[in-house]
């Protein structure tokens, strides 16, 4: 539970400098669009393509009336395939990304950035109906995103953002190190109190 104090220790000085009321929680669920590229090969990148959906957590503290910090912690699930995929071979992805962002808030826009941890199933197909290949790949990496922040009502967010992620994978017992690209671009609409 580290980052828990983590959390505490970034927002404390603005909760202490302009009071409790200024800081808010957003809890909301999002869904997008993802595509991405894997460094298979020297010179050779695969790319893939999707859907994911997840969630999201963001505290929120206002430093004046038009800006604000906010500390956002997310947890995605996406589904992609592929883009070369045929009717006899293909290849697909499910994975998990949790990211941990610090963000900044003028007016209704934000930008952030902050580490990205992803886990996925690469699942190969030789020809169709035989067993999948499955690999699994985990790394860290970073993240940068951008999107807004808007008030339908006093409790009512939608948040439209994009993300670029940048990290480094790997299988396990293997010191192979794979880049992975993914660029998202989803909305999320959710609470805030």
């Amino acid at each position: 539970m580290k980052w828990l104090y983590v959390v505490a220790l970034l927002l404390l000085p603005l909760a202490e400098a302009h009071g409790k009321d200024n800081i808010d929680v957003q809890v909301f669920g999002r869904y997008g669009y993802n595509a991405s590229r894997l460094n298979v090969a020297q010179n050779l990148k695969a790319s893939y393509s999707g859907t994911e959906f997840g969630g999201k957590t963001v505290f929120k503290a206002a430093t004046k009336k038009e800006y604000g910090l906010g500390i956002a912690f997310g947890i995605d699930k996406s589904s992609l395939d592929n883009t070369a995929n045929t009717e006899t071979e293909s290849e697909t992805i499910e994975g998990t990304q949790l990211s941990l962002t610090a963000r900044f808030y003028a007016l209704n826009l934000f930008l952030g950035g902050g580490i990205l941890f992803n886990s996925f199933d690469l699942a190969y197909v030789a020809t169709a109906g035989a067993t999948p290949t499955v690999t699994n790949y985990s790394g860290v990496g970073l993240r940068i995103e951008a999107g807004l922040d808007l008030e339908l009502k006093n409790w009512l967010i939608l948040t439209p953002a994009l993300n670029y992620d940048f990290l480094d994978v790997s299988t396990k017992g293997t010191t192979t190190i794979k880049r992975m690209n993914s660029f998202g671009i989803g909305v999320g609409l959710g609470v805030q109190f």
